[in-house]
């Protein structure tokens, strides 16, 4: 029942109710999301795996994907989902070449549908893990130096700065700066070119990414400790 609670959360039970008694749909409708399926009632744990293993053909799309093949679809399609992630625009011929299961259109805009959202957050963190990758706009720019700074870098904090750079992409379009990100001017010239810097990560050996705008864009300088 585990497996079964994931897909109608993320698809919804109209596909599970569709052509089912009243008594099965009121069974979907009040346990399908239930979280801790030991607990229901034998009678009802027994009809409910019958339905559940009546639609074998549904069950079947997104098991397989989960670690097998989202992993390779979000390295494959990782600029636009990024973007649909942080509400940027994407080309539609982008679009055309993810799988429909993970976009969602509603009056002529598109985002991640639910299930986008799940494969998204459940590999974002192996992807970035593995390298630091491109800006998400062009408007965000790697200095020189800053693809050095970060290159040793173990993992957790690879994917750390990855998602900070998702933050900054955010800040720069909207004008978004998380408490997480804490944007904020440099004192004085202590590190040209940067004139601010922001948070990579505040826990153990705690990091600031400095940066400076040229024009419209904002250039990464460098990975390293803070100032203070």
């Amino acid at each position: 029942m585990t497996g079964h609670t994931l897909i109608v959360s993320t698809c919804g039970t109209s596909l599970l109710t569709n052509g089912r008694s009243d008594q099965d749909r009121q069974l979907i409708n009040r346990y399908s999301n239930e979280r801790k399926p030991e607990a229901l009632p034998a009678d009802v744990r027994t009809r409910l795996d019958t339905i559940f293993e009546s639609q074998q053909a549904l069950l079947r799309i997104p098991r397989l994907p989960v670690r097998l093949v989202a992993t390779e679809t979000v390295r494959e399609h990782l600029h636009t989902i990024r973007r649909l992630s942080l509400g940027l625009p994407v080309a539609e011929t982008e679009l055309g070449k993810l799988p429909e299961t993970l976009l969602m259109r509603v009056n002529g805009d598109v985002a991640l549908s639910p299930w986008g959202e799940v494969i998204w957050g459940q590999e974002r963190k192996t992807v970035y893990g593995e390298k630091l990758r491109p800006s998400p706009d062009e408007r965000l720019v790697f200095g020189p130096q800053f693809e050095r700074s970060v290159r040793d870098l173990p993992p957790d904090r690879l994917a750390l700065v990855n998602e900070r750079i998702d933050d900054l992409a955010r800040y720069l379009v909207a004008g978004h700066n998380r408490k997480a990100l804490d944007v904020k001017p440099l004192q004085g010239n202590p590190r040209p070119p940067s004139t601010h810097e922001c948070n990579a990560w505040s826990d153990r050996d705690a990091r600031r990414i400095f940066v400076h705008y040229e024009g419209a864009k904002l250039v990464l300088d460098a990975l390293d400790r803070g100032l203070h």
